[in-house]
């Protein structure tokens, strides 16, 4: 849920006065983004409305959200040297030309003019844009006719507008129109900076700083200084100045510091070659260099110290235990021994670190395991050396025996009350009261041996609380302060819990980019909309997410869900959301607040349905099935069809074959010619006149003609079927069709009397056979043959 405008005015206002004139940075750490981007030579920075980061490097243009890294294009051999916002677009200038990227669409293009030309600057002054190149100054575009060249880089006030070139610096004035040389004879301008508050414009050159007074038009200062190649102040006025030799701070009483990186600490200037400086919308400075980003925060949230950086040494330890005891010293152990810190950032402050074998500060183990502060203001460690106590006055750690205990590991350490402690051991958990003058303690009661921690539970929850249980081992919250102090290998830091939560009030969290595997990110219009289209192929999909408040903190306790489903917590160590194999439709994410139950739904993700899945698909199926079905239907048909024909083709054959039989056989014996018939054709002939005198008889079947003939059925079969080709009852019913047709056709009887005249005494079933045969029923027979045609 978006916080209400005037709660968010409110918010804002106690952040600046929290944060006016607390700008506390010593630049003796920074926070190297847990070396993101140190393989990136950083030459400029510049930051859009949103908060997001964007770098132009020597490998192309980089965004920087404060979890996620993204390089956005790539660059050859083409360092980006400057970049600039304007608007929905961010200008870059690089050693071929000046070209434009568009942030929502994810493109970039080149600008029409300055094609193939180093550009080393580009500014927006007045509403117009000037680019600085080898050859000239272009002004929206046009080439400016004054005779400059050599132009390295551009700043401008409220009156002019500077240009350092590789020998001199020019200034430009807006009311008269004209160029006048300032500064002679400068040996390549690298960098400048104007500071209003003292009217100075200072002058990085290869050589030198220069300090050259507006008011006066005179150098006032000339200080030797390797290659300075950038330029900026800090929210106290500090000049800080990027060199080839690192990082140089110059105070208002000119006083100089050097700062230079450091391969013993993390959290060193992250490379000596200093190239771009950038303050943010919070006021954080940011510095480019040859092997990443450093960043130095305003007013941080957490601030975080290396060992080598207090002590000077190359000593390391891992912090198991950490606490503040009431004179506000910081006492940390783990697995070298104990340190404490007295007067933790003042300039009177020391330290102290008890290990084994120290001439000064020794102990009998250097593992810790636990600390505390009694009600009495007494000291207690415990770990491989048993029980210590400190002792104030001789400023050493005196140890307390339990007799009964054979091993003296202690793993945890409890108050009970004023005169008795809880001692969890290895062997076993003791209540004790202590003698601490005779460094004896009686054992009171004995417990059996507990599973004992390293780390004691509420420092668990604190590290797991504001997402650092990947970055410390250990914390402990000092009550009243909103304080925590963190331990963690080789470092500490401390926490300022009040201002992290104004941070997560100040900064919402926003969807920063979608990522869909293996590196395509999608267009910002379309999450702008709130509705993302994928293709059935973008099988894995990550949303990142960013409150760009750049503290070095991440904040937990952010959740999601996909269609209602039950909630999802979002990793505070990649703070994006992961999704894989969706199925094809329109899914509904919803994003949930840190600090409330209301649901604020974020982005409706469309997955198209693969091409087999989709509605064409499914109607070229349906219609596809119908092809194949009405083709299937029509081929049996066909076939059956054809089967038919084929049938028929052979039975009118045999038919003629029989009919020319009977034929020639019965004109054979019509003209007495029988003796040149064969016997069987001659039995046939005789078996036919049986039939034909008794045709009109119903009760005519092969029993009874076998009785006339006396001839055995078996035999009548046998001599019809090898001389007509039909079995003695097809011949038979033969007969008696043929008889009917021949009466039908005639015209002069009905179909009923013809019926009984050829022996049939069913209707349905002699028009079915009669159809069969002549392929038209018989009511429909002599219209077709009229006359015996």
């Amino acid at each position: 849920m978006k916080t209400q405008p005037y709660l968010r005015i409110g918010i804002a206002l106690l952040w600046c006065l929290q944060t006016e004139n607390a700008w506390t940075q010593d630049y003796a750490s920074f926070d190297n983004l847990e070396q993101a981007t140190q393989n990136l030579c950083i030459r400029s920075i510049d930051q859009t409305e949103d908060g997001m980061l964007w770098l132009g490097t020597e490998n192309g243009l980089f965004s920087y959200d404060g979890y996620h890294l993204i390089q956005r294009t790539e660059s050859f051999q083409n360092s980006y040297n400057s970049l600039l916002i304007d608007g929905d677009s961010i200008l870059i200038g690089s050693n071929s030309g000046i070209s434009s990227f568009k942030r929502n669409k994810l493109e970039l293009k080149p600008l029409t003019y300055a094609i193939n030309e180093p550009i080393n600057d580009i500014a927006r002054i007045r509403g117009t844009l000037w680019v600085a190149t080898e050859t000239g100054l272009y002004i929206n575009g046009k080439k400016m006719p004054a005779n400059i060249d050599g132009i390295t880089s551009l700043a401008y006030d409220e009156a002019y507008v500077y240009i350092g070139t590789r020998n001199a610096v020019f200034r430009y004035s807006h009311t008269k129109k004209q160029f006048e040389k300032i500064v002679k004879n400068s040996t390549y301008v690298t960098s400048l900076l104007t500071m209003p508050q003292d009217s100075t414009l200072w002058i990085g050159t290869a050589s030198h700083l220069i300090a050259w007074n507006q008011a006066t038009d005179k150098i006032t200062h000339h200080i030797p200084m390797p290659v300075v190649k950038a330029l900026q102040s800090d929210p106290t006025g500090n000049l800080l100045i990027g060199t080839d030799n690192g990082l140089y701070l110059l105070d208002s009483m000119l006083q100089i510091s050097h700062i230079t990186h450091d391969a013993r600490r993390t959290n060193s200037l992250a490379g000596n070659a200093v190239w771009s400086f950038f303050r943010d919308q919070d006021q954080n400075l940011w510095i480019g260099t040859n092997s990443g980003l450093s960043l130095a925060h305003n007013n941080p949230i957490l601030k975080i110290h290396d060992l080598p950086s207090l002590t000077g040494e190359g000593r390391g330890n891992q912090f198991f235990c950490v606490y503040t005891d009431q004179k506000k010293r910081l006492w940390m152990g783990g697995s070298d021994g104990i340190l404490c810190i007295e007067r933790f950032g003042s300039k009177r402050q020391e330290y102290r670190w008890y290990q084994m074998n120290d001439a000064h500060f020794p102990l009998p183990h250097n593992r810790l395991r636990c600390i505390i502060e009694d009600s009495k203001g007494n000291i207690l460690i415990g770990g491989d050396m048993g029980l210590m106590i400190h002792n104030e006055k001789t400023r050493q750690f005196e140890p307390i025996y339990i007799q009964e205990d054979p091993n003296n590991w202690v793993y945890n350490i409890r108050e009970i009350n004023d005169n008795q402690l809880q001692i969890a051991t290895y062997t076993a958990t003791y209540t004790i009261e202590p003698h601490f003058e005779t460094h004896t303690a009686t054992v009171i009661g004995t417990q059996l041996k507990e599973t004992q921690a390293a780390e004691n539970n509420n420092g668990k929850r604190l590290l797991k609380q504001y997402g650092l249980t990947d970055s410390f081992l250990s914390a402990y919250s000092e009550p009243g302060t909103g304080l925590v102090l963190l331990g963690g290998t080789d470092r500490f830091a401390l926490l300022d819990t009040r201002q992290w939560k104004v941070r997560n009030a100040l900064h919402p969290w926003q969807i920063t980019d979608i990522r869909i595997h293996p590196n395509r990110y999608v267009n910002h219009n379309d999450i702008k909309l709130g509705k993302i289209v994928f293709e059935p192929q973008d099988a894995w999909i990550e949303i990142l997410l960013s409150d760009f408040s750049y503290s070095g903190i991440s904040s937990t306790g952010q959740r999601y869900q996909l269609n209602g489903a039950t909630e999802m917590p979002i990793p505070s160590t990649t703070q994006s959301i992961r999704l894989s194999n969706i199925r094809s439709g329109t899914h509904t994410l919803t994003l949930l607040s840190e600090n409330t139950k209301q649901n604020r739904p974020c982005l409706k993700l469309v997955i198209k349905a693969p091409w087999y899945k989709s509605t064409l698909a499914k109607l070229a199926y349906l219609l596809t099935c119908l092809a194949l079905s009405l083709g299937i239907y029509r081929y049996l048909q066909q076939k059956k069809k054809l089967k038919q024909e084929r049938a028929s083709h052979r039975t009118l054959l045999h038919e003629k074959e029989c009919l020319s039989n009977q034929l020639r056989i019965r004109m054979q014996a019509q003209s007495d010619e029988e003796n040149i018939l064969s016997d069987d054709e001659k039995f046939v002939l005789r078996i036919t006149k049986l039939i034909e005198a008794r045709i009109s008889d119903p009760n005519l079947n092969v029993q009874m003609l076998s009785k006339l003939s006396g001839v055995t059925e078996k035999q009548l079969y046998r001599k019809i079927k090898a001389t007509t080709g039909m079995s003695t009852v097809t011949y038979i019913r033969d007969l008696r069709l043929k008889k009917a047709a021949l009466l039908l056709s005639k015209g002069r009887f009905s179909v009923a009397e013809v019926m009984y005249r050829v022996g049939f005494s069913n209707s349905g079933y002699f028009t079915r056979c009669f159809s069969e045969a002549y392929n038209i029923p018989p009511s429909e027979y002599p219209a077709a043959h009229p006359k015996g045609e």
